[in-house]
């Protein structure tokens, strides 16, 4: 009987360690510090590592509708974004409906790697499905390019901030 009870008592500390360790408490603060940290984030085809700036993300989210060269701190404000592909509408010549968005993010301060040549600041995206996203890190200064191939009619890409982002896919599941 006394080794019965035993168990009971082990096996109830060990449910509420257990219980105590997946406390779903995992929010972290912001530091108003001028810290960076390198994560890994995933795309749809892909995974990346990116620098996000933990201070001063001022992103707001806007909506891009024709190509062009847009200026990071003049047309959009410096912060982390996820670029969404929300409409695509194709022209007739495009019957197998081909067309696609890039995005190109050159950064003011670009420089070149000697060793084979290879811009080190430059991003190239391709958003070719609706709903497919990518995430940037948008720095002031930097040049975002966006064009598109085989003449869709019109189409519509979302930049969204996290909060965006999240009560995007929360609407979009």
């Amino acid at each position: 009987m006394k080794k019965i009870v035993i168990g009971f008592y082990v096996g109830l500390s060990c449910l509420f360690l257990l219980s105590g360790c997946s406390s779903p408490n995992n929010q972290k603060e912001a530091s108003t510090d001028d810290k960076t940290e390198t994560s890994t984030f995933e795309s749809d085809k892909s995974s990346k590592n990116l620098t996000k700036e933990k201070t001063n993300d001022n992103a707001v989210s806007t909506d891009i509708l024709a190509g062009g060269d847009y200026i990071v701190g003049t047309d959009i404000e410096p912060g982390a974004y996820y670029a969404v592909l929300t409409d695509m509408q194709y022209g007739s010549d495009d019957e197998n409906q081909n067309g696609y968005v890039s995005i190109d993010v050159i950064s003011e301060e670009q420089t070149t790697d000697s060793s084979d040549g290879e811009d080190v600041d430059y991003s190239f995206e391709m958003l070719e499905e609706i709903g497919e996203k990518r995430r940037f890190v948008l720095k002031d200064g930097d040049k975002v390019i966006f064009s598109d191939n085989w003449d869709p009619i019109s189409w519509e890409v979302k930049l969204l901030n996290e909060k965006d982002f999240r009560d995007y896919m929360k609407d979009n599941k």
